[in-house]
């Protein structure tokens, strides 16, 4: 009778454990003992794994067994003795077999611990980021464009000290230009020559004004 009681409270412990793994939507979540070796995972987590990998994971394998690159593998595990240490942390990074996928997790890890303290596993809750990260992508990409794009733009603002006399302009190194050399490293304008009228009357009487006044 206490066998079969016993029994029971194990399977409604179960069933308790299994609700709470199971219940998060699209989060994954699993366990490991301190030999990096699957103690609980959750459906999430084992068809993330399918889907990167293209594993078919099983308690009591070690997740590293799974992991195909060395890169990964070396960060994961990395990750794990970290938390075996007994450092709870987050952290964003990518995985999987780039010749299936690739996606970027922000990962939680905390250690397991017994009764006096010491870590004998680690849990981890992995949430996908992937779309997120695509969409900064994109976003830092847009910056990147507009602010090369208004490099290109140069602007003229403010008084511009210009000679009374000649014209020149002063700039910011207290140099007198031309105001055509000015204008030019200042703005996307560009200089041609030609004559307006009255200084064409002036300076050449008689002549015809149509075709000194075409561009260069």
């Amino acid at each position: 009778m206490e066998k079969e009681s016993i029994l029971q409270d194990l399977k409604r412990s179960n069933a308790i454990l299994t609700g709470i793994i199971e219940s998060p939507q699209n989060v994954v979540i699993f366990a490991l003992d301190d030999n990096y070796r699957y103690i609980a995972f959750n459906s999430n987590h084992k068809k993330t794994m399918k889907a990167i990998w293209g594993v078919d994971i099983e308690l009591g394998i070690s997740m590293l067994d799974y992991i195909r690159t060395d890169e990964d593998r070396s960060k994961a595990k990395s990750n794990f003795d970290k938390a075996l240490e007994g450092s709870s942390f987050i952290v964003e990074e990518e995985y999987g077999d780039s010749a299936l996928e690739r996606r970027y997790y922000q990962n939680i890890y905390n250690p397991i611990t017994d009764e006096t303290g010491k870590p004998t596993g680690l849990t981890l809750i992995l949430t996908d980021i992937t779309d997120q990260k695509k969409l900064e992508s994109e976003r830092n990409k847009l910056i990147d464009d507009l602010q090369q794009a208004l490099d290109k733009v140069k602007m003229l603002s403010g008084l511009l000290p210009v000679c009374s006399s000649c014209k020149k302009i002063r700039d910011d190194s207290n140099n007198w230009q031309p105001i055509e050399n000015y204008i030019d490293e200042h703005s996307e304008a560009k200089f041609s020559h030609s004559i307006c009228p009255e200084c064409a009357k002036k300076l050449y009487p008689g002549l015809d004004l149509d075709s000194l006044n075409r561009e260069d």
